[in-house]
């Protein structure tokens, strides 16, 4: 019964950041930025079976997005998925800070920072592939530090191919 309460509180704080982000979405809108087109653009041409016309943008998130709009049917589809992979961050940086601190009360304060951080909330309804970026990248050091290489490095791959960035991390982390 005490773990259905701990696990209670966890849940609670990523209801909270779900709920913030969802009303940021509501009340300011969806602002618009070129790379999100751009990887619009991407995921279109992938799957019409086209040449990607961005030499400088990674195939992930266009892929991502195309999919998640199609499955929710709806050209910001894109948009719930991301409020939902930032709400899922939040438990994915709890159970990591819990890996690593093994200290509850730690893990819930550093989520509920997550919860509240403005870029987070930002980043989760603006269409960009920072969000998507942070959660593989996190779930990625999640695996490894339990060690489970595999998913480990299934995941960091998979951040690559939405962010090139990690093509720097993941030599660090493996």
């Amino acid at each position: 019964l005490k773990n259905f309460f701990l696990n209670q509180n966890i849940f609670n704080i990523v209801a909270f950041g779900f709920l913030i982000r969802a009303l940021t979405l509501i009340f300011y809108g969806n602002p618009l930025f070129g790379d999100t087109e751009t990887h619009r653009l991407i995921g279109t041409e992938i799957f019409n079976g086209q040449i990607v016309t961005s030499s400088i943008h990674m195939p992930g998130y266009g892929v991502y997005m195309y999919l998640s709009n199609l499955i929710i049917n709806s050209d910001l589809g894109f948009i719930f998925a991301d409020i939902l992979i930032s709400s899922a961050t939040i438990y994915i940086i709890y159970l990591l800070f819990l890996e690593i601190f093994h200290k509850s009360i730690l893990a819930k304060i550093t989520a509920s920072i997550f919860a509240l951080y403005p870029f987070s909330i930002f980043y989760s309804i603006s269409g960009l592939n920072e969000t998507l970026y942070i959660f593989l990248l996190l779930i990625s050091i999640l695996n490894f530090y339990r060690d489970k290489f595999f998913y480990g490095i299934f995941f960091i791959v998979l951040s690559i191919y939405v962010k090139s960035m990690s093509f720097f991390i993941a030599p660090l982390l493996i």
